[in-house]
């Protein structure tokens, strides 16, 4: 009976420990931790110079103002690590988040989680910053210094695409605009996704949450894999004043893991952003200054603008007589009013419009150069005068265009020899006209013309008279001279 006994509590201890070892094994393939990136705290994200380098974090629970700072538009960083994982076993997780909450929308869509749109807004950068999610995305992980391979897989695109009547996009064009950026993957670091699908949920519904499953596997000689991605954070530009989770109490961002295979640790990995951490940047303002017209006859004056409330911006000008440009300083401005549009760089919505006013200089009249002193050109000269091509005007010292120099000759105008021109050489310039004319006199001599009416006679020989013949000469240039 005794070595009975000693038999069924043998077998009951081995019973005991496979089940043991079975629970183990199970407990060991797990999800350790989902994580949201925890970018600094917005009271010091908004000073200047930023002090968000101080206090940046990956968190599991719940993450306000104190921690982040986001706008709409941006993308959430998030994380999920599994350990004790078998090479050769397919696991999946399904991913759920909000996409809207009590009729506001929340996280339209899924993105990489190093897309950093829009964060200028905060009047810093993030490159090379602590802040920068890509330096920290293995930070206080199991991976963390080992330096893991990775793998990037594209989203499935949102099968949704609700337009609104604020703007034709919805969420699979905001989904696509990040796609052509190059931030529409997750990545994996020390494994290989199998499958990727939605499960989608309504952008139109009340309270709706949208799916991501994932299947994958680790490396061979691997045991624990990362997964990364981002959401985006809902804008009212797309939705309508007042319908972004902005504009809820509490923290409407949830990513959270909805259902798992193959894995333990599966409940309670949620987290949450509060709706204070999500701020609405300041306006972008404009600055700008004008140079006035230093010469009434040039186009050379310039403005300036100067975005405000942001880092970066974009410049359209437009002015007189269809001016258009697209720079921040504008050059060879005639005189008029220039307004200038300046948007932030990474949204084209948040603009300010400012104007300024290109100064005309003083009319000065222009001086007309080599202009001919004319004068008596003597008794038949052997060129008469012309209008000198030579001539040519400057205002402020600046030439004046060839085409608004001109000359107008009149005559050769005259009694009998005595001949005259006249030359008119004008300068137009600033709309004004300075005028020079100059006069040329000369005698047109002409050799005096005799003339008779009688003719050659033979008178014979010996003719008793001899008649004379009578001559009339006549001088045009002189005629009582004769």
């Amino acid at each position: 009976m005794k070595e009975k006994f000693l038999l069924c509590k043998r077998i009951f201890l081995f019973i005991s420990a496979f089940v043991l070892l079975c629970n183990i094994d199970t407990q060991a393939q797990s999800i350790d931790k989902l994580e949201q990136f925890a970018n600094g705290a917005l009271k010091d994200a908004l000073m200047a110079p930023s002090m968000v380098a101080t206090n940046v974090d990956w968190v599991t629970g719940n993450v306000n103002a104190a921690k982040a700072h986001y706008a709409c538009g941006m993308t959430i960083p998030y994380r999920l690590q599994a350990s004790g994982l078998e090479t050769g076993v397919k696991y999946q997780v399904t991913i759920g988040y909000d996409i809207t909450k009590g009729g506001k929308h929340a996280i339209d869509f899924l993105t990489s989680f190093n897309r950093d749109t829009n964060h200028d807004k905060f009047g810093h950068f993030i490159d090379g910053s602590i802040e920068d999610v890509e330096t920290q995305i293995l930070l206080g992980t199991a991976l963390e210094g080992t330096g893991p391979l990775y793998n990037n897989y594209e989203l499935p695109p949102p099968d949704s695409n609700m337009v609104t009547p604020e703007t034709p996009e919805a969420p699979l064009d905001g989904f696509n605009a990040s796609k052509l950026e190059g931030f529409d993957s997750i990545r994996i670091y020390n494994g290989t996704i199998t499958d990727l699908y939605n499960i989608e949920g309504s952008p139109g519904g009340d309270t709706e949450s949208s799916y991501l499953v994932v299947e994958f596997q680790v490396d061979p000689g691997q045991s624990i894999i990362l997964l990364a991605w981002g959401g985006n954070i809902a804008c009212e530009e797309l939705w309508g004043p007042g319908s972004s989770a902005a504009d809820i109490n509490g923290s409407p961002y949830h990513m959270y893991v909805e259902a798992c295979s193959g894995l333990g640790g599966c409940g309670n990995k949620e987290v949450q952003l509060s709706a204070t951490a999500i701020v609405a940047p300041p306006a972008i303002g404009c600055e700008v200054s004008a140079t006035p017209q230093s010469c009434c006859y040039l186009e050379d004056g310039t403005a300036s603008a100067q975005g405000t409330e942001g880092t970066e911006y974009s410049y359209s000008w437009t002015g007189p007589d269809g001016f258009t440009a697209f720079t921040q300083t504008i050059t060879g401005l005639a005189p008029g009013r220039y307004y200038v549009t300046v948007c932030d760089l990474n949204d084209n919505t948040n603009c300010s419009q400012c104007d300024t006013l290109v100064l005309a200089a003083n009319p000065e009249a222009p001086v007309l150069v080599g202009v001919p002193t004319g004068g008596d050109l003597g008794c038949n000269p052997v060129e008469l005068p012309e209008c000198d091509p030579n001539v040519t005007a400057t205002v402020c010292g600046v030439p004046v265009l060839a085409e608004d120099v001109t000359c107008v000759t009149v005559g050769p105008t005259g009694d009998g020899c005595e001949k005259q021109q006249v030359f008119t050489y004008e300068a137009t310039a600033c709309g004004l006209i300075t005028r020079e004319i100059v006069t040329y006199t000369w005698i047109e001599a002409e050799v005096p013309v005799i003339s008779t009416t009688d003719v050659d006679t033979d008178l014979g020989c010996n003719p008793q008279s001899i008649p004379v013949p009578s001559f009339s000469v006549t001088d045009e240039c002189n005629p009582s001279a004769v």
